[in-house]
């Protein structure tokens, strides 16, 4: 009854209400194609480190330029869970094979150009990145891996909706049997509401063993979750922390309402408003009064100040005394009148069937005959 009053309120103000916090951060926290600005900021130092490696090696200071290439190398890996980084990879490595080319490294030159070939068939190194010599070996290094050998290996997930991808090619859904030339690759499984899995496997030739990805919750989900458990516990200062990791993670929740459920026949609640910079005054709720409340919610965001809820706990857990019911009312025909009632009537009654029922009275002529007047006669 609380949670339908609440939510009527809350639209009739414009506000859009969430029940269920946690489900709600699955699907309007980040997306799997989302990349963190953190890691944004790691493929720009990236970008740099290329720059600066071909400045290097344009002014023949080969191993300064390798120094920043291993760098980027270390970079990119470290961040194969973004959308984007096997391209990243792949052009790290050409960078590496055109640069050890060029520092007469043969065997770095074989490992690196194969290692781009494997995880972006599509690059191609061109006559403007380096001699034509160093051009037709990193073709004939592509078509090897195109044609050569291939393995397979089967990539499961904990996490339910979760999609693989190989070199940022999405493959489907966890379970997937995944099946790439032999060489280094970048694996990605994604799902929504998780933090996304990444980083570079080497694929054998036949069948090698499958790899379990256990995936643990985005950032959003988590905070929503410590928010719905500090929400449960009572914990403000809990629940506002929650709130500020929330609106750091850019989630659109701008306050959570505690409401706390009172027993007796009254229906009363404890209402608590919490917001990133602190928690609203412990309000005494009652259901009729819940439209004005809701209509004020903006002015009690501008409170920080609180009460703890123990000041209202008596209030909320009272149980008003209830007036014993009236006694149910006599039958009628246990009530004195009835029966004086019945009485006169089934007095009257019996006089009167005394009456109809008395026999008539008879009349009865006695005659005495006296003899001895006979007896005088003449």
């Amino acid at each position: 009854m609380w949670q339908t009053h609440l939510e009527r309120a809350a639209r009739v103000s414009g506000q859009i209400p969430v029940t269920d916090i946690a489900a709600w951060s699955v699907e309007h926290g980040e997306r799997p194609d989302e990349v963190d600005r953190d890691q944004v900021a790691v493929f720009r130092e990236v970008e740099r480190l290329l720059v600066s490696a071909r400045a290097e090696a344009s002014a023949l200071r080969e191993a300064a330029a390798l120094t920043a290439l291993a760098s980027a190398e270390r970079l990119t890996e470290a961040n194969a869970d973004v959308p984007g980084s096997a391209g990243w990879i792949a052009e790290v490595q050409t960078a590496v094979g055109i640069t050890a080319a060029q520092a007469g490294l043969d065997a770095l030159m074989e490992g690196a150009l194969s290692h781009a070939a494997t995880i972006d068939g599509g690059r191609r190194v061109l006559a403007a990145d380096a001699p034509p010599t160093v051009v037709a070996r990193a073709a004939e290094i592509a078509r090897a891996v195109a044609t050569g050998p291939r393995g397979s290996f089967e990539v499961s997930a904990d996490a339910p909706g979760a999609v693989v991808f190989l070199d940022d090619q999405e493959l489907g859904l966890a379970p997937q049997v995944v099946e790439a030339p032999v060489g280094r690759h970048v694996l990605r499984v994604t799902a929504l509401g998780w933090r996304p899995y990444g980083r570079v496997v080497g694929v054998l030739e036949g069948r090698r063993l499958p790899i379990d990805v256990h995936l643990s919750r985005s950032a959003s989900v988590a905070s929503s979750e410590r928010l719905v458990a500090a929400g449960r516990a009572l914990n403000l200062d809990a629940v506002a922390e929650a709130l500020v990791a929330l609106q750091r993670e850019r989630s659109r929740l701008s306050s959570v309402w505690l409401v706390e459920i009172g027993g007796g026949p009254r229906d009363r609640a404890l209402l608590t408003i919490c917001f990133p910079h602190g928690c609203s005054e412990t309000r005494r709720l009652e259901v009729d009064e819940v439209p004005i409340i809701v209509s004020g919610a903006r002015a009690l965001a501008a409170s920080a100040a609180r009460l703890p809820f123990a000041l209202h706990r008596d209030w909320l857990l009272e149980r008003v005394p209830v007036e014993p019911p009236p006694p149910p009312p006599t039958p009628w025909w246990e009530r004195w009148y009835f029966w004086v009632a019945t009485g006169v009537v089934a007095g009257a009654a019996g006089a009167a069937a005394y009456t109809l029922l008395r026999p008539e009275p008879e009349q009865r002529l006695r005659v005495v005959v006296d003899f001895g007047d006979v007896a005088r006669a003449p």
